[in-house]
Formats: C-alpha cells, sequence, structure tokens
C-alpha cells in the first residue's frame, strides 16, 4: 500500500500539489487510521465536506445505490428517468442512512479531536452556491498557492437527481418530526463551525 501511495504521488500531484479524498470508511478499512495520516506531512491541509441538509443526502446515495446510475456523464437519459420512476419511498430505509451518515459524521469528528486536526469545513449547497471560479480562487487561498491566471471554469458535471428527492425530504421529515429535531440538535455545533467561503480581496475571482 505504501508502494501504491508513492507511484499515486508521483502520477497524481500538480506541481507541489496532490490531493486524495477519503472518507471515514476508507480510512479505515484500507491502510488504518496511523499508517493512513503517516503517509502525510504533519501541515497537510485538510477539508471536511459535508452536506447541511443530511436527509436529502441520503436520498440521494440511497438512489444511485438502489438503481446503479450514479452521473450523468456514464448514463443514459433513459437509465437516468428509469431510476427515477423506480424510486420508491421508503421511511425506514431512509432513516437508517441518515444514521450511517451521521455515524460518519461524528467518526470524523473524534478522529479530528484525536488527532487535533482542524480542517477547513465546507459543505456541498455552500460550493454549489459559490460556483466553480469562486471555489479556485478559495482552495488557491487556503493552500496559500499563487493565484492562477484569471478564467471562467465551468463545470461539466450534472446531477441525477430530480425534484422526487426533495419531494421524499419533506414527506420524511413530516412523517419523522422528532428524529429530524434530535439530528438538527446533533449537527448543530459543526454547521456552525462551516467556513463563509469569503476571499481574500486579492484572491476574488475573475467577473
Amino acid at each position: 500500500m505504501e508502494r501504491y501511495f508513492e507511484v499515486t504521488l508521483r502520477r497524481w500531484s500538480n506541481g507541489d500539489v496532490f490531493g486524495v479524498e477519503a472518507t471515514i470508511d476508507h480510512i479505515q478499512t484500507t491502510v488504518g487510521e496511523s499508517v493512513f495520516f503517516e503517509l502525510f506531512q504533519p501541515e497537510t491541509k485538510a477539508f471536511y465536506l459535508l452536506r447541511e441538509d443530511i436527509v436529502t443526502q441520503a436520498i440521494s446515495l440511497m438512489k444511485p445505490a438502489d438503481s446503479g446510475v450514479y452521473h450523468t456523464v456514464n448514463s443514459s437519459k433513459e437509465a437516468i428517468l428509469a431510476a427515477n420512476q423506480n424510486f420508491i419511498f421508503d421511511v425506514s430505509k431512509i432513516e437508517d442512512r441518515v444514521r450511517r451518515l451521521l455515524n460518519q459524521e461524528l467518526a470524523f469528528e473524534e478522529m479530528f479531536r484525536r488527532r487535533n486536526i482542524e480542517p477547513a469545513r465546507i459543505s456541498y449547497e455552500r460550493i454549489i452556491a459559490a460556483g466553480p471560479s469562486h471555489m479556485a480562487a478559495f482552495f488557491e487561498q487556503e493552500l496559500q498557492l499563487p493565484a492562477a491566471q484569471p478564467s471562467t471554469i465551468t463545470a461539466t458535471h450534472e446531477k441525477v437527481g430530480t425534484s422526487k428527492g426533495a419531494t421524499f425530504a419533506t414527506r420524511f421529515r413530516a412523517e419523522r418530526p422528532k428524529f429530524v429535531a434530535r439530528l438538527e440538535t446533533q449537527r448543530a455545533k459543526q454547521l456552525r463551525m462551516l467556513q463563509d467561503l469569503a476571499l481574500s480581496p486579492g484572491a476574488l475571482p475573475s467577473p
């Protein structure tokens, strides 16, 4: 595994920058937490990405898991339509998925405390609202990289989600109000710690 990381670092580094995406399950079930962190320098910058709306996240993960349709880049319009039509509301399955996501968040928080890591906390919702050019400038700022040439970045990735997911989320909250209330209380602190993605004047992207 260490050899794999060495090759990966050489192959996928961009200049002096290398990034890796890992869930708590990835870390724990591959090399383990201790070995994972030995592979990186102590000053490595950590970004912690979460969804502010964990119910919608749970539903978004359930649909592709059931249908096998994850992204538009490798799925036909027919497959996406069929996946949406066959997606059935199941309150128990949604609650189970939400609990699993919450446990993963709690495990991450415990790992951060144990290893004295202060990650930059960002959310999917704020990234989407900010846009690609803003986020490129944000990461340059956070990583203390020289600003790239001003340019407009266009995202080509598309979601496979539809309004059906939003409808299911609303219905779930109506059917499990006490569960949702406890959930919001448990997550309130970490949501308050989310960064606003503000940029310093010198890091502002071009219009």
